[in-house]
């Protein structure tokens, strides 16, 4: 089997209107399509034993305070990503 990479964008809509117009596939998160697969607009297919990393970041502006709630949050999540082989770190 040969895969050729054709395009790479960055949004998840004009991915799925991409997929759905037939130029391909694209992986994206199960929340995402939803309301896709729901309508049979698209097709998931499981692929087992395939484990893919996603990073993410949380931000915040510099010029603002954060609340107690918003601190409690990013401390969990520094927790969390601590405790997880393989995950980011917190920026200082």
């Amino acid at each position: 089997m040969r895969w050729r990479v054709g395009m790479e964008l960055n949004h998840t809509e004009a991915i799925k209107q991409a997929v759905m117009a037939g130029l391909g596939v694209a992986f994206v998160s199960v929340h995402a399509v939803r309301g896709e697969v729901a309508s049979r607009r698209l097709a998931a297919v499981r692929l087992r034993g395939l484990r893919i990393r996603r990073h993410f970041h949380a931000i915040h502006s510099e010029a603002r305070t954060l609340s107690a709630g918003a601190r409690a949050f990013v401390a969990m999540l520094v927790e969390q990503a601590e405790v997880s082989p393989g995950r980011a770190r917190a920026a200082p």
